[in-house]
């Protein structure tokens, strides 16, 4: 079978997927959103391409798909998520950075933590839209005691910017012709490239922390 005809054989598939999902395509959005701000294997899922495909699929003729549906539960999602990447931050305190916890590396922290001093409230308006940093920028307002009440509403406009336009812009791509074929062929991509993450962690060798020398 050649790639174009396993394209648009996947896209014949896909499309009658997205029309008998009904509710379980806006589940499905939900836990995307709050697996990127919520789940430390966030930066795993490709996020934003999946919500492109759905805006996509949602202009389709064929498609039942509520395009405003979809963002309210990409939104709700994203938020959520972030809420309880906050709560855990809080919970954890200093004890966030204390060692290398696979994907949560200190490095990765220590770059939030600087992005998050710089910025201060915008960092959580601007987070969503940054791969990585919408996964762990959470965790640190909540270790830096950043106020709820602030975080709540950063975060809501934050990751709305982030959704809206990924869900929109595929929405308008719908009219565009071979669209939903291009679409298919990005998720190949974005399912190749989510294995070779996960491949290239898992080789990753795990760096303990030195017992401290300094108590006798």
């Amino acid at each position: 079978m050649s790639l174009p005809e396993l394209i648009q054989r996947l896209d014949e598939s896909f499309v009658g997927l997205i029309h008998n999902g009904g509710v379980w395509l806006y589940a499905a959005l939900f836990l995307i959103g709050f697996c990127q701000t919520g789940l430390i294997v966030g930066p795993l899922v490709p996020g934003s391409t999946l919500m492109f495909m759905t805006g996509v699929i949602a202009r389709t003729e064929a498609s039942h798909v509520r395009i405003d549906v979809c963002l309210a539960a990409a939104w709700l999602g994203g938020w959520a998520g972030g809420f309880c990447h906050y709560a855990i931050g809080a919970w954890l305190g200093p004890k966030l950075f204390a060692r290398d916890r696979g994907l949560l590396s200190r490095e990765r922290l220590a770059k939030t933590r600087e992005f998050f001093d710089r910025h201060g409230k915008g960092a959580a308006i601007l987070s969503p839209s940054l791969p990585f940093l919408r996964t762990f920028l959470p965790l640190v307002a909540g270790s830096a005691k950043m106020p709820l009440g602030l975080f709540a509403w950063t975060s809501l406009i934050g990751v709305g910017l982030w959704a809206g336009p990924m869900l929109l812009l595929g929405y308008l791509a719908g009219n565009i012709p071979y669209a939903r074929q291009g679409v298919v062929a990005l998720a190949l991509l974005a399912g190749a490239g989510m294995v070779g993450k996960v491949v290239l962690q898992m080789r990753k060798p795990v760096v303990r922390s030195a017992p401290d020398q300094s108590t006798p």
